[in-house]
Order: structure tokens, then C-alpha cells, then sequence
């Protein structure tokens, strides 16, 4: 879209009574790109400025501008600008604020330096733009803040540790007592901590002795209830009059037979068997 599209003739001598920014500041001069102010994108600006000739139009406008042109801005802006620029509102009739969401669809690597200019209808250049800005990314000022807060913390880290060892240092320093037992009482007092921690169980000891602990008083339970249990059984079977049967007891190798009986002859047979006829 053209700007000349949006603001009528403006090949005319710009009005009287020109509108002039508020806030920000009108531009006022260049200054070191580094000194630039910087606007987060998603933040918010109160855009303000002058009214402008009762009952005409005006636009507020965004633009981006490379390092040449910003190096020779001189505050003003027109139609022929309109390629690096965006609307931030337009067609307003007496405004002279307007809440602003930071944001472009520019490509900041090409240029992170932006300016803000209000036109009014029928005008052929701004009537008025801001200094030159700066627009960033909220990564990347994340970035810069979180870099910063490592940095103070570092030396702070630093600051620290030096007070730790200006402490330690002057820490085994004493001071004169008249009683020649102050420093034995002392050394003991420091050592005791030692030698009750060498002492102690860690805590994996501590857990094995009260699992073995556990484990032999669930034992010992158990045993003492089956000897319990087998004692009483051995009671039942005697009040019910059980008996173990006879035992056998050994009484020798069997008798051998009178050798003096003889031995008897079997019985001759008294008969013969016939021949066949």
C-alpha cells in the first residue's frame, strides 16, 4: 500500500499549526547509535502529541531506517519513505494519544532503528517524528538482562569468597588469656565434633542394623509360635488316649535244629507199574 493512498494531496504546502510529538520527544538532533533509546517488542508506549486543525485526518506512522539514512535524519519524512513504513493507526480525527503495542513485521537484522511520525491529511511531509529508536526482540533484551545479573552475581561470588578467606585467615588468631587452660579448652572443644562424627554410623550402616534388626525379631517370633504350636499338638494327642505300638526288641539269632535227630529215610514204594499188554 502507498502512503499516498492514505493521505490525500500531498503534494500541498504542509498547514499551519503543525502537530508535535509529546512522547516520545520530538527529534531534536542525532545522537551515538549506541545511546539510541530501546523498545521491547510486546511492551507498551503512550504515544502523545499536539492536536492537529480541527476536523482533518491524521496517521501516526512507524518506520524503519537503515544506517545511512540515520545518519543524516533530519527528522521528517516523505511519501517516497513509504516503503519502510507501517501504520500504527490512521484516519483519526482530533486524537492526540494513542496506546501503542511495540511491534513490527520489519526485519530487525536489517535494521533495529525505527522512528515514529504523525501526518496529517492533506500535508506533503510529517508533520513531526520522534528521535530514533531502537526495537528489540524480549529474547534478546532476556539475554542482555540475564548476562548482566551472571556478571553481578560473579563478582559478588568473588566479594564473597575473598571475605571467606579474610576470615579464615584471621580466624586461628586468640586472644591472650591469663587462664594457660583457655587454649586446651579450646582445641578439645573444636576436635570433639570430629571425633563424634568419625564415631557415628553413616546412614547406610544405620539402615542395614535396622533391616537385620527387623528381620531377626520376625525369626525369633516365628520360631517361638512353631514350638508353641508343636507343643500344644503333642498335648491334644495325649488327652485323646493315642498310643505308640509295641516295639520289637532283638532277642538273638534263631535256634538251630538237634543235630543228634538222624535223618529219616522216605518210605520205599511198595508198588510197580504194570507193563502195557
Amino acid at each position: 500500500m502507498r502512503l499516498s493512498a492514505a493521505l490525500v494531496a500531498l503534494g500541498s504546502a504542509p498547514a499551519l499549526g503543525r502537530m508535535e510529538f509529546r512522547n516520545p520527544a520530538a527529534f531534536s538532533g542525532l545522537v551515538e547509535p549506541s545511546k539510541n533509546p530501546v523498545r521491547v517488542v510486546g511492551s507498551e508506549l503512550d504515544l502523545k502529541w499536539t492536536a492537529s486543525q480541527e476536523g482533518k485526518k491524521l496517521s501516526v506512522v512507524l518506520y524503519q531506517v537503515n544506517a545511512t539514512r540515520a545518519a543524516s535524519f533530519n527528522g521528517e519524512f516523505t511519501p517516497d519513505d513509504d516503503g519502510d513504513m507501517e501504520f500504527i493507526t490512521h484516519d483519526q480525527v482530533g486524537a492526540t494519544s494513542f496506546p501503542w503495542l511495540v511491534v513490527t513485521r520489519k526485519d530487525l537484522s536489517a535494521s533495529p532503528v525505527f522512528a515514529i511520525a504523525v501526518w496529517e491529511e492533506g500535508a506533503g511531509v510529517t508533520d513531526s517524528a520522534t528521535d530514533l529508536f531502537n526495537i528489540t526482540k524480549a529474547e534478546a533484551s532476556s539475554s542482555a538482562t540475564s548476562a548482566s545479573s551472571t556478571s553481578l552475581s560473579s563478582a559478588s561470588s568473588a566479594s564473597s569468597a575473598s571475605s571467606s578467606s579474610v576470615s579464615s585467615t584471621t580466624s586461628p588468631s586468640t586472644t591472650p588469656s591469663s587462664d594457660p587452660n583457655a587454649t586446651v579448652d579450646s582445641t578439645s572443644s573444636q576436635s570433639t565434633p570430629a571425633a563424634e562424627q568419625s564415631t557415628g554410623l553413616s546412614t547406610g550402616a544405620a539402615a542395614g542394623v535396622g533391616i537385620g534388626a527387623g528381620l531377626g525379631a520376625i525369626f525369633l517370633v516365628g520360631a517361638g509360635w512353631y514350638l508353641a504350636r508343636r507343643r500344644a499338638r503333642g498335648r491334644e494327642l495325649a488327652a485323646q488316649g493315642y498310643a505308640q505300638p509295641d516295639k520289637y526288641y532283638y532277642t538273638g539269632p534263631p535256634t538251630e535244629l538237634n543235630a543228634a535227630t538222624p535223618p529219616v529215610e522216605a518210605p520205599s514204594m511198595s508198588y510197580r507199574p504194570h507193563e502195557l499188554q
